[in-house]
């Protein structure tokens, strides 16, 4: 089931299982992403904890 979710909705249910506390990160948390067809409609939040933020460095020492 999981590899049929698409690749986007995949990252936020690896982030919401990874950091669930039932806390901040609910279970309903990761059942509204598992439902995400359903749940699209709708205006719900679901929370996003990155791990890391990666920044690409051109070779002239600028970010892009």
């Amino acid at each position: 089931m999981i590899e049929k979710l698409p690749f986007s909705i995949r990252i936020l249910l690896e982030s919401a299982i990874r950091n669930y506390d039932n806390f901040q990160v609910k279970k309903e948390d990761v059942e509204k992403i598992i439902d995400w067809k359903n749940s699209s409609p709708k205006q719900v939040e679901i929370p996003f904890k990155p791990a890391g933020v990666h920044l690409q460095v051109s070779m002239f020492g600028t970010m892009r």
